[in-house]
């Protein structure tokens, strides 16, 4: 047999300690000696001449030659072996050995050597090594548990232990045809031997290495190294594959022991150690022991050996320490403070940490969250952002609609309300004590290109801009509360879009998976996605079982993926009228239930208007893609549990699309503030969540790569075992952390083009129920991976989760979500909305970022660290790593974390260049007394930071790293003075013009307790009221207080009342025996311009003449009023009435056709005191009313009465009341999407005569036209007043407003006397939309009442903001200051526009306003009538 060459050195320290820590040291003392391991062998494979894909049998070249197909599999050099078979990412890579077994004609064994790349993706998935081909079975693979199975007789078998395939194994399996048993051998020692079914193949067959031979990822094809193998017609005996294993093994060895020889040597003659110490004898006599041996010593010999001389080095290096090297001038990376964050969701109110009563997160929650200082938030979550809208998310609590899990059909699973929405987030966010960066995830599997720009609209620009055109987003986030601009930076295009599976259940791919050319594809390039029978859903709950008809009417269904509407408005909450949500005429309905031939398709129509009770028709809305059934007079309702189906196809956006609009939309903000002279450059981070290699080659394809910034990584590693021990799950966790979770992303960084980050934003032990998942074990995880994450370059590092429900249960991410803040469910609290009252504690993890935030996350710059040893535990994993950073001062910040549970290690820190001699050093531990420590809501510290204090007092720092800690130290460059606390102060008039503020000492920011004096001085004409001081009311011009916090101060002025001049008035008779006078009201004083009334009354036989002023007539009205201009002295006379005095009487009719009537006696003129009858007589269908007599009424046809004076009288008649028609009246719109309309009063019939208002409102995006009837206008007033004559059918008419549509608008005032008005813009013409601004200036003694429109009131502002959408003219009106001191203040009820108010109104369109007018006026006539 041909002898392999060995290459020295090749096998590390960790794979050949872990390799010979197995129990094959055990039997090696007593190996078997001259054991034949070339009886039966009819087949060798070693690799090391390998000829064009031919492989020789090293045995017998006469036969068996192997044969190398598939691009993924070479050879590779340079292994463990010299040369090796290599499979790499693919499934096509194999060797086939021909014609080689039979295994109902003999038994086999079958060995061989492999190494697996553990960086692959296993998905739960099985791995073949050796599989036979035709009707073969799979002869040996290995499972997704780490054993080996076989399947060869057609019954799963599997081997009793796991084995570590991140090393070098060997394994060997044997059949015997004659018993049908199946025995594993793993590294020479026997494992189990079982039965291995009866089913077998009588076949001769080739022999697969590598791969199945169905092909395909299930079970997975090999990836890593593959060698040595040996075939056998014969079932070889436990000795026999001992000494298989052994013949390479040993050999093997041999060279690792020559290369920790000189490692040993080379620490001894580092002299770092004392001779004469008991370290440094040990380790001089290891070496010695070791130099004896040769390659022909024994394997259980040079093993012991290695481990020897291993624990000697390790003793030696644990009395010197770990020896640290900062470098502060090698900077490896910049950072800032939004680097190490949290991954937060918007559901259930945050878990509970949201009051949606308040619409502010929790106190207590909030203080843990300050404390654990993360500087990024992701937001609104992972799995359940893909199918959230953001734009349901926003505005009033109750117009939010309930958004849909990323996993909407699993049992229980219903809308979720988001209380806690973006506003929110942000508003939290970004408190001034908060100060953390969204990372915002987009809801891909829900958004649009066009929906993406506008949530950067929204979150990015500047208010008062509008970029996309459209609804101008950005003024949308300043009327939900926050003016400026959010700034986010990083945004994820879907939350692991990779992932496949079952549509609602565990998938998250969603449409992709129906798109032509597979998921991958279209989730980059998009296309059109097409639906069979997908049952169609709520718009708020796509539950199945949520889904299916209630048996009510007017059911409403919509279609899974149809796109966003883009929406209109200036809220954004009117539907786009052409907008296709779907492909129009690709929609099918069908009701029934499950199954072909279960449903039936129903008829889409127009309207449903002509559909009869049992007609199964609906209708579309292509607007947002909805399904709408009758109400079971017109159109069928559908039976109550039937499920509705519909068919469809949607052209969806892909991330390209997605990616482009939102950097364009980013350019588009960044042109606008360059434009307003800003500074401010907005960013735009995009990271795609399909972490597969084919997304990375597909962005490789044209000039694609300039879409995409980086890739999402989920690095969870893994579960290390619940059922473990804690001791044996702690190590497990710290090595998955490295094979897996450092790994993983290393993979990726090498996968990405250059110019590509890594973005991790979910990481943390995976798929563990442990309690440990919440303990210090996590904490050190946490830390161990969150350095190399940082270093690897990733922009932001976001742990999943922040909260979660308290319980002892797990789910797949472990129990409480791997949660590092706690929520405690209290009485009445409910986990399945988040309402109620929850406790918080924070879990050791949450102190990780502590730490981190108090030390690391202040540099800006990441610095070099290098160890100059690191240990390595026996697990192969790093008993520690480190990571600095170095802030603008030049102070230091380094992380350390001591991975080895049991034993503290002795820890130096130096700096490069730099004596640490007096500096100032923090430094803070987090360790807990043990590693399984955990805390509680009764035990919130039990595993606490502890924090020193301390003066270096040397050139290095000498420190102990505690067992299962994470550790930071702070060297401050310089010792800098306590810092004050200060505050900002501002104080400000209520208006300049009245008086003006100052503060004593004026500055910028104030020390907390420093006294301060603001003073207020009036202007002249005005007087100080008070001070209004954050919000509460204080007394005096002069206000001294104590700074404590950031203050707002406002003096209030008023203008000072002018005095009123007053002046007398007086009454008097000319003579009291002829008649009296009286004033009203009755006062010593008058003010000026006050209306006074003076009456007259003349006495039986007087009769009044007039008023006089000096003699002088006045007024020859008895009633007399007139205005108090001066000091007055009225007199009334009064005459006697004589026997010869005559007068005149004249008679007359209201109406002549109604009736007559006469005096009797009648005579052209009469003496005084002589009786006169009045006689009146209605004519037909007339009658009576009543006698007006000098204004006065009389009652009674005849009228008797005595002549005093010239008298006129007036007979009223009125018609006879005839039978009342009614009528009917109808109002509809030409189209109800454009608008509304209302009839008042609302009632079957109508009186002839009768007065009706129709009221018509047009909806956002459209604008009234006029009334017709039957085709012919009758009114283009939208509230419309008219008389019943006959029967109405009134036709409201809308149309959509256009960016074209151009209006007159004119300003006009009551009185020009008065005041003043205008237009701002003033224009010629004005566009459909635009904002005007109209303002009323009253002059000096007038104010401003309010703004009419064709006589109705539409604002008491003086300016008046409102949005163009017809030719209107506004009128300012104006009134005379009152000049009375104390005018009485009328009830609440009987006010009714509050005037003078010179505050800005809403913007509101005319249209809104003048049905608002309109409302109010038929609502006081219904009153009054």
């Amino acid at each position: 047999m041909k002898k392999k060459m060995w290459r020295t050195g090749l096998c590390g320290l960790t794979a050949c300690s872990m390799l010979f820590s197995m129990p094959a040291l055990a039997w090696a003392a007593d190996e078997p000696q001259n054991t034949g391991i070339e009886d039966g062998l009819i087949a060798y494979y070693d690799f090391e001449n390998v000829n064009e894909k031919k492989v020789p049998n090293v045995q017998d070249q006469s036969k068996y030659e192997g044969t190398l197909s598939g691009d993924n599999v070479s050879v590779a050099e340079n292994t463990i072996f010299g040369k090796s078979l290599k499979f790499t990412a693919g499934n096509q890579g194999m060797m086939e050995i021909p014609q080689i077994m039979n295994t109902s004609q003999k038994s086999y064994s079958i060995s061989l050597w492999f190494k697996y790349d553990t960086s692959t993706n296993r998905e739960g998935k099985n791995t073949v090594l050796l599989q036979q081909n035709g009707n073969g079975r799979t002869f040996l693979q290995f499972t997704k548990d780490n054993k080996y199975a076989t399947y060869v007789n057609a019954s799963n078998v599997y081997s009793d232990k796991a084995v570590d395939l991140s090393q070098w194994q060997h394994v060997m399996a044997t059949y015997n045809k004659d018993t049908k048993k199946i025995a594993f051998y793993i590294n020479g020692e026997k494992d189990s031997e079982k039965d291995a079914g009866s089913q077998v193949v009588n076949e001769l067959t080739s022999l697969l290495i590598g791969r199945h031979k169905n092909g395909g990822n299930d079970p997975l094809s090999m990836r890593g190294l593959v060698d040595e193998i040996r075939v056998y017609e014969k079932v070889l005996t436990a000795d026999e594959a001992k000494a298989v294993y052994e013949e390479k093994a040993g050999a093997m060895l041999f060279p690792q022991l020559t290369e920790q020889i000189k490692a040993a040597e080379e620490l001894d003659a580092s002299g770092k150690l004392d001779e004469n110490a008991d370290a440094a004898k040990a380790l001089k006599t290891a070496i010695a022991d070791a130099k004896k041996l040769s390659e022909s010593s024994t394997l259980s010999e040079i093993s012991a050996m290695i481990k020897t001389l291993e624990d000697a080095m390790k003793n030696y290096r644990a009395e010197i320490g770990v020896v640290l090297t900062v470098s502060p001038e090698t900077e490896e990376r910049s950072i800032d403070s939004a680097t190490i964050g949290i991954n937060h969701r918007y559901a259930f109110n945050g878990y509970g940490s949201f009051d949606s009563t308040t619409m502010t997160m929790k106190d207590e929650f909030a203080e843990l969250y300050k404390d654990a200082g993360f500087g990024s938030i992701r937001y609104p979550g992972g799995t359940i952002s893909n199918l959230f809208r953001w734009k349901e998310s926003i505005g009033p609590k109750d117009e939010r609609v309930k958004q849909i899990h990323g996993f909407y059909n699993n049992q229980g699973q219903a809308g979720i309300a988001p209380n806690f929405g973006l506003t929110e987030v942000a508003d939290f966010a970004y408190r001034d004590d908060v100060q953390s960066e969204i990372v915002y995830v987009y809801g891909f599997g829900r958004g649009s290109a066009q929906d993406a720009a506008d949530l950067v609209e929204y979150l990015n620009a500047p208010a008062g801009s509008n970029p996309g055109g459209g609804v101008a987003w950005a003024d949308v986030r300043k009327e939900n509360g926050h003016a400026e601009p959010y700034n986010v930076r990083y945004f994820e295009i879907g939350n692991e879009n990779n992932q496949g599976g079952d549509d609602g259940t565990a998938s998250q791919q969603y449409w992709m998976s129906k798109v032509d050319g597979g998921a991958e594809k279209a989730y980059v390039e998009g296309g059109v996605a097409s639906f069979t029978k997908q049952y169609a859903v709520k718009k708020d709950n796509w539950n199945k079982v949520a889904s299916v008809s209630d048996g009510t009417a007017n059911q409403v269904r919509y279609m899974r993926y149809a796109n966003p509407n883009p929406m209109t408005g200036k809220d954004g909450k009117t539907l786009v009228e052409d907008f296709k949500a779907v492909e129009e005429g690709s929609v099918e309905v069908w009701v029934g239930t499950d199954g072909e031939g279960n449903n039936e398709k129903w008829e889409i129509v127009e309207s449903l208007d002509s559909a009869g009770a049992e007609d199964k028709k609906v209708t579309i809305d292509y607007r947002d893609g909805s399904i709408h059934f009758g109400d079971g007079t017109h159109g069928k309702i559908p039976a109550q549990s039937q499920q509705i189906y519909v068919t469809y196809r949607v052209d969806r956006d892909g991330f390209i699309d997605v990616s482009k609009a939102m950097k364009d939309m980013t350019a588009e903000i960044n042109e606008i503030n360059a434009n307003n002279g800003s500074t401010e450059k907005a960013s735009c981070y995009v990271y795609s969540s399909y972490e597969t290699q084919g997304f990375i080659d597909k962005m490789k394809q044209g000039d694609r790569s300039q879409y995409y910034d980086g890739l999402t990584i989920h690095p969870y590693c893994g579960n290390p075992g619940e059922n473990n021990p804690n001791d044996v799950f702690y190590d497990n966790a710290m090595k998955l952390a490295e094979d897996v979770g450092i790994k993983k992303v290393e993979n990726y960084v090498n996968m990405l083009p250059e110019g590509k980050v890594p973005v991790i934003s979910e990481y943390g032990i995976f798929r563990s129920t442990s309690p440990l998942l919440r303990s210090q074990t996590h904490a050190v995880y946490i830390a161990k991976v969150l350095m190399e994450y940082v270093r690897l370059g990733s922009p932001y590092i976001q742990k999943h989760c922040l909260v979660d429900w308290y319980s002892s249960g797990a789910d797949s991410l472990g129990p409480t979500q791997q949660a590092v803040i706690q929520a405690v469910p209290q009485t009445g609290a409910d986990q399945g909305t988040g309402e109620g009252n929850f406790r918080f504690f924070s879990t050791p993890s949450a102190k990780v970022f502590e730490l981190f935030a108090n030390s690391f996350s202040k540099g800006t710059k990441v610095v070099g660290t290098e160890f100059e040893h690191v240990e390595t535990l026996a697990n192969g994993t790093k008993a520690y790593s480190a990571i600095a950073s170095k802030g603008e001062d030049g102070t230091l910040y380094v992380a350390v974390v001591n991975t080895d549970r049991v034993n503290d290690k002795k820890l130096h820190v130096k700096v490069d260049g730099v004596d640490l001699t007096g500096k100032k050093v923090t430094i803070q531990t987090l360790a807990g007394e043990n590693f399984a420590d955990e805390n509680s809501l009764t035990e919130p510290n039990k595993v606490a930071i502890e924090t020193t204090e301390l003066t270096a007092e040397s050139a290095e720092l000498n420190l102990t790293a505690k067992a299962h800690s994470v550790m930071t130290i702070t060297v401050k460059e310089k010792e800098e003075p306590p810092v004050e606390e200060t505050f900002t102060v501002t104080a400000k008039a209520n208006n300049a013009d009245m008086g003006d503020v100052t503060l004593s000492p004026a500055k910028e920011k104030y020390n907390a307790g420093e006294e301060v004096t603001a003073t207020a001085t009036a202007t002249e004409g005005y007087e100080f009221v008070d001070w209004t001081v954050d919000g509460q009311t204080v007394e005096g011009a002069t206000y001294k207080f104590t700074v404590e916090k950031n203050t707002e101060l406002t003096a209030n002025f008023k203008e000072k009342e002018k005095p009123v001049e007053t002046f007398t008035v007086t009454v008097k008779a000319n003579d009291d025996k002829k008649g009296s006078v009286t004033l009203n009201p009755v006062k010593e004083k008058y003010n000026a311009g006050e209306e006074v009334t003076a009456t007259a009354a003349a006495k039986e036989g007087y009769r009044f003449v007039n008023w006089t002023v000096n003699g002088k007539e006045v007024s020859k009205d008895a009633v007399y009023r007139f205005e108090v201009t001066g000091a007055l002295n009225l007199k009334a006379n009064f005459e006697k009435i004589t026997a010869e005095d005559t007068f005149k009487l004249n008679v007359d009719v209201n109406d002549n056709k109604m009736g007559t009537a006469k005096l009797d006696p009648a005579k052209e003129s009469y003496k005084a005191g002589e009786i006169v009858t009045a006689i009146a007589k209605a004519k037909e269908g007339y009658k009576f009313v009543n006698w007006t007599v000098d204004g006065q009424t009389v009652e009674g046809a005849t009228y008797k009465f005595t002549v005093e004076k010239n008298t006129e009288l007036t007979a009223n008649f009125k018609e006879k009341e005839k039978p009342v028609e009614t009528f009917t009246v109808t109002v509809k719109a030409n189209d109800d999407k454009k608008g509304s309309v209302t009839l008042n009063p609302v009632k079957e019939k109508y009186n002839a005569g009768e007065e009706v208002t129709a009221t018509a409102a047009a909806k956002e995006g459209y604008r009234f036209v006029n009334w017709t009837v039957n085709g012919k206008e009758v009114s283009k007033d939208a509230v419309y007043r008219f008389e019943v004559t006959g029967a109405l059918n009134l036709k409201a008419n809308f149309e959509k407003i256009t960016a074209e549509d151009t209006f007159k608008l004119n300003v006009d005032v009551n009185d020009n006397k008065m005041g003043t008005a205008k237009l701002d813009p003033a224009k010629e013409s004005y566009k459909a939309g635009e904002i005007v601004t109209a303002i009323a200036k009253a002059k000096e003694g007038y104010k401003f009442v309010n703004w009419t429109v064709d006589g109705k009131a539409v604002s008491d502002k003086a300016e008046y903001k409102f949005e163009v959408d017809r030719a209107v003219t506004l009128k300012a009106n104006f009134t005379k200051t009152a000049t009375d001191p104390t005018p009485e203040n009328p009830k609440n009820e009987d006010k009714a526009v509050q005037t003078g108010d010179n505050s800005v109104s809403p913007i509101i369109p005319l249209a809104g306003l003048m049905l608002a007018a309109g409302a109010a006026v038929a609502a006081l006539r219904k009153k009054e009538d």
